[in-house]
């Protein structure tokens, strides 16, 4: 704020508002006419809490910070006077007359610190306030105003629990680290029981053959049969209901959402290419559609991540090598900020109609992986869980141009 605009501020009166200042990026991906790398303008939002109207709305430019495009959103709704239809209620008109508020929320911690000296100075009160859900309600209406798609993220799924999905993040960065898809197959199903008292639903591994690195999760065995009576991705015919994470997708195929939170909260992504994108996806007559998570999914993911690892490498359970584990039963405790405790893991299921391979069982060469360098498209993705689930569903828009990829890492098979 220069002081010219600091004198025109300090000489309007109060209104005695209260506003909400939404700072955040829109969400698609913009790119300009010369082919520039593509961006994700910020977009600031002034809302009047009494009124539960948009006062003003603006869009950054390239460069800018949330702080800058706020206070220059800021500035301009304290000193325009128009009256015009309500962006989201074309019924409701809002008027606006110069004047400053008694007090702003802001929904960003740093934009709130960058701003609070120069709203202290003008007898403004102001108190960061982190209402993500509310925040991305706010932003999926004003896309279904523009007639663009947003994607519901894992912050929609758990109602804004930051707490929550934080545990999810960290936890499947740990995961990914780990890399437990080198050392156990796809055909190894795994009997999951969380808590150890619930009902059984199956997890498998993905990632062996460096197609495509993660979790899938199954409700019913018999469905796990149908599919791998033929080898893993024979059931092509099965009607199912699965869910998986996968990573290997840059972060331009997350939803905007989580790219947010990521980007407020800090939440740990183990690499450019390694965001843990979660598709729930149902299968009948030969038709797949894609669904949203639900919260106990994310719940049972983050427990999954901490626990399989020791699982699949522990002498003591699995003891995985060469890809010919044994027989393990066994329930483990999992670290204090999990709401059940206690996971219990089972490999093989009882009631598999098929044999995985076990230890003991003779080693034979298969013919070597060979990573072309290129990180997997969401079509790619799409494609892979189609080998393990059926016919492929049909990949989500994602508006704008795309980040060029970063290289992925080739796998590192360890030695038997």
């Amino acid at each position: 704020m220069n002081a010219k605009q600091r004198k025109i501020l300090a000489g309007l009166t109060s209104n005695g508002q209260r506003w909400l200042c939404i700072s955040n990026r829109v969400p698609n991906w913009v790119q300009d006419s010369a082919r520039s790398e593509p961006w994700r303008p910020t977009m600031c939002i002034v809302l009047d809490l009494d009124a539960d109207q948009i006062l003003h709305f603006q869009l950054g430019k390239r460069k800018d910070s949330h702080a800058q495009v706020a206070m220059r959103t800021l500035v301009e709704t304290m000193t325009t006077e128009f009256a015009r239809p309500d962006v989201l209620d074309e019924q409701a008109m809002v008027t606006l007359i110069p004047g400053r508020p008694a007090h702003i929320d802001f929904t960003r911690d740093e934009t709130h610190r960058a701003l609070k000296v120069e709203l202290d100075a003008l007898g403004i009160a102001s108190h960061y306030t982190p209402n993500v859900a509310g925040v991305n309600a706010m932003m999926r209406d004003m896309a279904g105003f523009s007639d663009n798609r947003v994607e519901p993220g894992i912050m929609t799924t758990l109602s804004g629990n930051v707490i929550q999905a934080q545990r999810f993040f960290a936890a499947a960065a740990r995961f990914y680290a780990a890399a437990p898809w080198e050392i156990v197959a796809n055909a190894h199903v795994i009997e999951v029981r969380y808590p150890p008292a619930a009902d059984p639903f199956w997890a498998v591994i993905m990632g062996n053959g460096g197609e495509a690195f993660g979790i899938a999760l199954y409700e019913s065995l018999s469905v796990v049969n149908r599919m791998f009576d033929n080898g893993p991705g024979g059931g092509r015919e099965v009607d199912q209901l699965a869910v998986s994470v996968m990573y290997g997708l840059p972060y331009d195929g997350a939803t905007s959402e989580d790219l947010d939170a990521i980007e407020q909260f800090g939440f740990p992504v183990a690499d450019y290419d390694a965001y843990p994108m979660i598709l729930h996806m149902r299968q009948a007559d030969k038709e797949a559609t894609l669904l949203p998570p639900t919260a106990q999914q994310v719940e049972r993911f983050a427990a999954l991540f901490q626990s399989l690892p020791e699982f699949v490498t522990s002498e003591t359970h699995m003891d995985a090598e060469s890809q010919f584990p044994k027989a393990a039963d066994a329930t483990l405790l999992l670290p204090e900020d999990d709401p059940h405790g206690q996971i219990s893991l089972k490999f093989p299921p009882t009631g598999l109609t098929f044999r995985p391979p076990m230890l003991g069982d003779e080693d034979q060469d298969g013919a070597p992986w060979i990573d072309d360098g290129t990180p997997p498209s969401i079509d790619d993705l799409l494609t892979v869980l189609s080998s393990l689930f059926g016919e492929p569903p049909k990949a989500r828009s994602t508006a704008g141009a795309k980040h060029k990829p970063a290289a992925k890492k080739p796998v590192k098979k360890r030695k038997s």
